[in-house]
């Protein structure tokens, strides 16, 4: 079978594609019982129509294999219409050479467009009422793969990188801290002993840029409810700790520097990095 998400309202769509995006979403909010409900009784839409390999995808596709074609805008205008033939007289559809497949739509329109809260809020009307099946259908299945593979596969593994970069420099900036600070004639040593802190410091900046645009993205109105909605999830507060408690840890060397804590001095900042690596561990 070929899933794919329809943007074209040329073609003939499914009669639940007319209803608003927008209207649905509120209905989500306000009622999600219902429209889960409604969602669970949407299936894909298939036609009958048949599509070729050829001018299709560019690799192999194998018989069992599954194809989601997320929007126009990788596609030229009007390529499915032209893919999707109409029998003639005779009932014959005319087919290009190639192997066929049949043809499904995604009957909600705009649910996949990669700025849609569609998904989020049906995940948000699940919480609600504690009730997940409606991602045991194919329509909710076929929305998830097209959105891991589209936008947010290639994102993840590149965050989970640099996750895992922030730890390892945090790492071995705590292990050798002590030592390069130790070291006042090696100008050497402090030069290259310092590098993991500096690294540290602008993955810092990119995870606590990450933080504040996730919370702005809030649905919510106000800040305060931004807030709220923002710590509901246990790893957005993870997160927060992770990235506060690591702040202090430098905020505090700066300030034993600036006031020229000596060797055998209780420094404030290795006990907060005691808890910031935990924090930063615990989040990757």
């Amino acid at each position: 079978a070929l899933p794919f998400f329809q943007h074209d309202t040329s073609q003939q769509q499914h009669p639940s594609s007319h209803f608003p995006l927008d209207e649905f979403n509120l209905v989500l909010s306000k009622f999600p019982q219902l429209a889960l409900a409604f969602l669970s009784q949407v299936s894909l839409n298939t036609s009958g129509d048949h599509l070729v390999q050829q001018g299709v995808i560019r690799h192999e596709l194998g018989p069992t294999a599954r194809l989601i074609v997320g929007s126009t805008s990788r596609v030229p205008h009007n390529f499915w219409k032209e893919k999707l033939k109409q029998p003639d007289k005779d009932g014959n559809v005319p087919q290009d050479s190639g192997l066929p497949v049949t043809a499904k739509f995604v009957p909600l329109k705009g649910i996949a467009a990669p700025n849609s809260p569609f998904l989020r809020s049906v995940v948000e009307a699940c919480f609600v009422t504690k009730k997940y099946t409606v991602f045991e259908k194919e329509v909710m299945q076929t929305l998830v793969e097209h959105k891991w593979n589209s936008y947010v596969k290639d994102k993840f593994f590149f965050h989970l990188k640099l996750d895992i970069a922030l730890v390892f420099f945090l790492t071995l900036d705590a292990l050798i801290y002590k030592t390069v600070t130790n070291s006042a004639n090696h100008l050497a040593i402090k030069v290259v002993g310092h590098t993991p802190m500096l690294i540290t410091s602008c993955l810092w900046i990119f995870f606590a840029r990450h933080e504040f645009r996730q919370w702005q993205s809030n649905s919510a109105t106000s800040k305060r409810e931004k807030t709220k909605a923002h710590f509901k999830d246990f790893w957005n507060i993870l997160d927060v700790l992770s990235l506060f408690s690591i702040f202090a840890t430098y905020t505090f060397r700066g300030l034993e520097f600036l006031f020229g804590a000596g060797e055998d001095a209780f420094h404030v900042s290795t006990l907060v990095m005691a808890v910031a690596l935990p924090f930063a561990w615990l989040n990757t």
